[in-house]
């Protein structure tokens, strides 16, 4: 059985790209060897990270970027699938017989297969967060309902990585439970031996400056931390703009942070491990979940983790400090507290056995999507 890989996103893209990666070497490591996996990516660059898979460059072209827009419109989508007009992208996967496509992102491509079965990702319902720090547009709000509802029909089955999102996709969009297979985000990296970190060195948070980040917190709450007079603060931000680095700059500036807040661009996974190993803690108050990577690879490192209490039915609360990412006086403390050395060892092993569990999910998971899949060529 031949698998189609589609591969969207640039390595620059972050967390999107990095989980993309880890589907890739979970399904490859745990699918039945009958099934071959090849790999289909609009960058060339991104050949490198997959030299495990045979890879294909694919490019839309115009009359690609016509269809694909075209059939966004159910009606006009109809009159198209009866013409049986293919996108460039589709004849090729026919013309490498591929018997099913495996899209590990959402992705609109695929409003425009007409015949290859496929199966879809939903990594959250983000979109219907109301927060004041949202980075989605009513036109993106719109896109992605009328995705995810398409999916729900067409899809053979939606992997997802929390239980919760699965409930909620299975309510929000009548989707059959027994099609939508939870698999959870779990880092790629090796474990490290247990240890605890007595001294501080710098609070880490590796995150695009997308507004929903919300780095604005953790610059308020380091102003606080100041005023006390606990100058050996120290704070690492890592990420590409996405339309609010500008504004972090500028009140980095405005609050005197300059020589306490570093921001680095995107980083090489080489040095993304060092500052991760180095780090004293792994800092998290994004508005957008309740699942997110950088907590996971917190563990794989020992690391005291601060994150969004919203998120605490998903990431286990005995595992981290927790703190409203709307008051940075709730965050100053839980800062003050880790750089006071007063993070219980016990937090540190309570993540470890969080994540063990994550994986035996994974596994689980995994094999059975494998199965399912098994049963799609006979039908």
């Amino acid at each position: 059985m031949k698998i189609a890989f589609i591969v969207e996103n640039e390595f620059q893209s972050g967390g999107a790209f990095s989980q993309t990666l880890n589907t890739l070497n979970d399904i490859g490591r745990n699918f039945s060897y009958n099934k071959k996996i090849l790999v289909f990516s609009k960058f060339k660059k991104n050949k490198k990270f997959f030299k495990k898979n045979d890879f294909l460059y694919f490019k839309n072209n115009f009359l690609d970027k016509i269809l694909i827009r075209i059939n966004q419109i159910e009606i006009l989508r109809k009159i198209i699938f009866n013409l049986g007009i293919k996108t460039s992208l589709e004849s090729l996967l026919s013309k490498k017989k591929i018997d099913l496509i495996f899209f590990p992102a959402p992705s609109i491509l695929q409003f425009s297969i007409i015949k290859i079965k496929f199966i879809s990702t939903i990594f959250d319902l983000c979109h219907l967060i109301k927060t004041p720090m949202s980075d989605i547009s009513k036109q993106e709000f719109s896109l992605r309902e009328k995705m995810n509802k398409y999916l729900a029909k067409k899809s053979c089955a939606v992997v997802t990585n929390s239980n919760i999102l699965k409930e909620q996709i299975e309510k929000k969009y009548q989707l059959n439970k027994e099609l939508i297979f939870t698999i959870p985000f779990i880092p790629k990296l090796k474990q490290k031996k247990f240890f605890y970190k007595k001294n501080f060195k710098y609070f880490f948070y590796p995150a695009n400056f997308w507004k929903h980040k919300n780095h604005e917190v953790i610059l308020k709450a380091s102003k606080i931390i100041l005023s006390m007079g606990l100058n050996n603060l120290q704070v690492i931000f890592t990420g590409f703009d996405k339309g609010n680095k500008k504004k972090i700059q500028e009140m980095i500036k405005n609050y005197g942070l300059e020589k306490k807040i570093i921001i680095k661009e995107f980083v090489s996974s080489r040095n993304l491990k060092s500052l991760y190993k180095n780090s004293s803690c792994l800092i998290m108050t994004t508005h957008y979940g309740p699942t997110n990577l950088p907590p996971l690879e917190a563990i794989f490192y020992n690391l005291p983790i601060i994150y969004n209490k919203k998120f605490r039915n998903e990431f286990d609360e005995n595992c981290c400090y927790m703190v409203n990412v709307n008051n940075s006086k709730d965050l100053s403390k839980k800062m003050i507290s880790l750089m006071k050395n007063k993070y219980k060892k016990k937090t540190l092993i309570n993540a470890k056995k969080f994540l063990d569990k994550k994986k035996e999910q994974n596994l689980y998971n995994i094999k059975k999507l494998d199965i399912f899949i098994s049963t799609l060529k006979n039908n």
